[in-house]
């Protein structure tokens, strides 16, 4: 398959922020979910900070903060808690995990996903929702 001329479309996190933050828009406007940007802005905060300290330590290209951009976004999507130190416990394990816990040069588990696992399972104060996307069959 030939490479994009644009560079913009050469990678692919661009397109996973994009839908990641239309899934996001989608949720609040459309799905009418509670506003949390407080909640987000933590989320996306600390996840871009670990991944900003992991970078400096590795010596790593700043582009791979979109990796952490991806990942704080699915947390704002997917994850609840009652107090903002949950959610910035879930993105910190989350971006950690993608340094410390590798074989043969890559990340182990879904960073996202184990965030979510480690807040859920060890503070009893975050929870997901899928119900937040209603009901309803959408044949797309």
């Amino acid at each position: 398959m030939p490479r994009s001329t644009i560079p913009f479309l050469r990678d692919p996190r661009h397109f996973q922020l994009l839908f990641l933050g239309g899934f996001l828009l989608y949720g609040i406007l459309a799905l009418q979910w509670d506003v949390r940007l407080g909640d987000y802005a933590v989320l996306l905060g600390t996840a871009l900070g670990v991944q900003y300290l992991f970078i400096r330590r590795h010596g790593l290209d700043l582009r791979s903060l979109k990796s952490a951009g991806i990942t704080g976004l699915g947390l704002s999507i997917l994850l609840h808690a009652g107090h903002p130190l949950t959610l910035a416990f879930a993105a910190a394990v989350a971006i950690a995990s993608k340094f410390l816990l590798r074989i043969d040069g890559k990340h182990v588990f879904n960073p996202g996903m184990l965030g979510i696992v480690a807040a859920v399972a060890l503070t009893g104060d975050a929870w997901i929702s899928p119900g937040q996307w209603g009901s309803g069959v959408a044949l797309v």
